[in-house]
């Protein structure tokens, strides 16, 4: 289907595609790439402002505040470099933290099977000791 809109630059009126099948069934031209999905949704949204699409406005506020489409041509600014590395620090130090974390588990794990093994060597130190204290004891034959 398509729509007439009057241009706002020039007062035309322009005939543009207003659905997604009418965008995507738009024929190539040659030597040119199709159009990805993201630029198809770009230009509807676009379009159903009742503007005519340009090169420079298709890049729609919506797509890029949804995160699907990143401005190249605004460099990061200093603020975001800095929260980018301080999230990449903190999950450095998340991930360290969970090794320490296993390693002290581990740690524990062991030193309860030492514990467990000692107090059964105690327990068969004490009923040795008791034998002997038994037999000492008792009147010899």
């Amino acid at each position: 289907m398509l729509t007439v809109i009057r241009s706002s630059s020039s007062g035309t009126l322009v005939l543009v595609p207003d659905t997604m099948e009418a965008i995507q069934a738009e024929p190539v031209a040659n030597g040119q790439q199709p159009t990805t999905s993201t630029d198809d949704v770009s230009k509807v949204l676009y379009l159903s402002k009742g503007k005519p699409p340009s090169q420079a406005s298709r890049k729609n506020l919506f797509l890029k505040n949804a995160g699907i489409l990143r401005s190249s041509t605004r460099a990061e600014t200093s603020v975001e470099m800095t929260l980018w590395g301080q999230l990449a620090s903190e999950q450095e130090s998340a991930t360290a933290l969970v090794e320490l974390a296993d390693e002290l588990k581990r740690k524990i794990e062991e030193s309860e099977r030492e514990f467990e093994e000692f107090k059964k060597w105690q327990q068969e130190e004490y009923n040795r000791l008791c034998e002997q204290v038994m037999r000492l004891s008792s009147p010899s034959n």
